[in-house]
């Protein structure tokens, strides 16, 4: 496994990771909306993939194709957040756009490109849906898991992944979050580990590499990378939200702000970005990739100075 320290194999040290917007109507960050926005994101997912050393632009759903398609060509992956838009409509405008970004990393995989593509939360059903092309594997309202810190409970699988192997992230980040009361679980919706039984569709697309119960010892899938060897993953958790969100002392939910959660965090999105540093792509022009990038918008957030802001597109 290549450390995440070698430059061998990069092809950039100025890689961009796309951000899926969510629709407005029915995002999570509905809050912030704007009268004339069409799609949004939470803050903390571009933050989170800064501070790894990626720059983000943000990927509108509802771009038209011949865009969306010329966008993430131009990119070097991408990321699908969490939310509470209906992934279940799988013809929906919005899971179009996630199919376009799957087929597009699996697409490049198998000519021997890296485009690595990641799923938060909402992220990781929407890749379990599109791995089963099923939206039946899907459990909705069936799991008490808001608010859960959790350690990762690893599958014999994770040993010989590309995400959580021995030598996957850097040094302790995997005992960290195999061990700690770290992963930030915000979810009643889940995929049950019984929808990857072996000869199902999902199981010939994706390995889980972790699962989890929730507070009624139910069990959900929490970690999957996909079996092809693409460099699609997908957690149940929010690495983003330790290091970037903030609750105040009223809050019913708070999170480890510690070393080791922050480092763990930060691991996991080295590891994420040092996959799209070995992409090639490239926007056509400078000028064109400084129209794409996520400096050109600025985030909306509440009146009371929290931590939890907007990008609407």
């Amino acid at each position: 496994m290549l450390a995440l320290t070698s430059t061998l194999a990069a092809a950039t040290s100025r890689p961009i990771i796309g951000v899926l917007a969510l629709p407005i109507e029915h995002g999570d960050c509905i809050t912030f909306r704007d009268a004339a926005a069409t799609s949004c994101f939470h803050s903390l997912y571009v933050k989170w993939l800064e501070a790894a050393g990626a720059r983000v632009a943000p990927i509108p759903y509802d771009l038209p194709p011949a865009k969306f398609d010329a966008l993430i060509g131009s990119l070097n992956g991408a990321l699908i957040t969490g939310g509470e838009t209906d992934i279940k409509q799988i013809g929906s405008a919005y899971m179009n756009a996630t199919l376009r970004l799957y087929d597009h990393s699996l697409a490049l995989h198998a000519t021997g490109e890296a485009w690595p593509l990641w799923g938060t939360c909402m992220g990781m059903q929407v890749l379990s849906i599109l791995g089963a092309n099923d939206p039946a594997v899907l459990l909705s309202h069936a799991y008490s898991s808001e608010g859960q810190l959790l350690p990762l409970s690893l599958t014999p699988a994770a040993a010989s992944s590309r995400l959580l192997c021995d030598s996957c992230l850097r040094n302790g980040a995997k005992a960290i979050l195999t061990t700690q009361n770290v992963t930030v679980n915000l979810h009643h919706d889940g995929v049950p580990p019984s929808a990857f039984a072996p000869g199902s569709a999902l199981a010939a697309a994706f390995k889980v590499l972790s699962t989890n119960v929730d507070t009624q010892g139910k069990a959900f899938v929490s970690t999957i990378e996909h079996a092809s060897g693409a460099p699609i993953w997908g957690v149940q958790w929010h690495p983003e939200r330790p290091q970037f969100e903030w609750k105040d002392s009223k809050s019913a939910v708070h999170f480890d702000h510690g070393a080791d959660s922050i480092f763990a965090m930060f691991s996991v999105a080295a590891r994420l970005v040092e996959e799209a540093r070995k992409s090639t792509r490239r926007f056509a022009s400078e000028a064109d990739e400084a129209a794409s990038l996520i400096y050109n918008f600025e985030p909306v957030g509440t009146e009371d100075g929290g931590s939890y802001q907007a990008y609407v597109f």
